[in-house]
């Protein structure tokens, strides 16, 4: 009985260390996501992670609004893990010059 509840201990600190050491990989496949437009364009930032709300409520501003649409099917311009989000920029067009800008900014934040 001793032995087995001593193995069902180290099992569980097992599983709750696996899972911490993946925890930001975890918010980032099935965490909350969030969604940033740019008004006037087709540009869309998706956030995935634990912290989506407070990343998108951070973007949003006078030029910007909360993307409620369907899932943005635009071409994607970059993604990038900053901070344990992931940030994937989607734009449309020939240039893509708002979405390269996005992803220049969040390029520098990256380093």
């Amino acid at each position: 009985m001793k032995t087995t509840l001593a193995a069902l201990i180290v099992a569980a600190v097992l599983i709750v260390g696996e899972v911490a050491a993946h925890w930001t990989g975890i918010g980032i496949a099935w965490g909350p996501s969030c969604a940033v437009g740019v008004s006037g364009t087709a540009a869309v930032v998706t956030v995935h992670g634990w912290g989506a709300s407070d990343e998108c409520a951070a973007m949003t501003h006078a030029n910007t609004y909360t993307y409620s649409g369907p899932t943005p099917s635009q071409p994607i311009v970059c993604q990038y893990t900053i901070s344990g989000e992931r940030y994937t920029v989607q734009d449309d067009g020939l240039l893509k010059a708002v979405g390269t800008s996005v992803c220049a900014n969040l390029q520098k934040e990256q380093r």
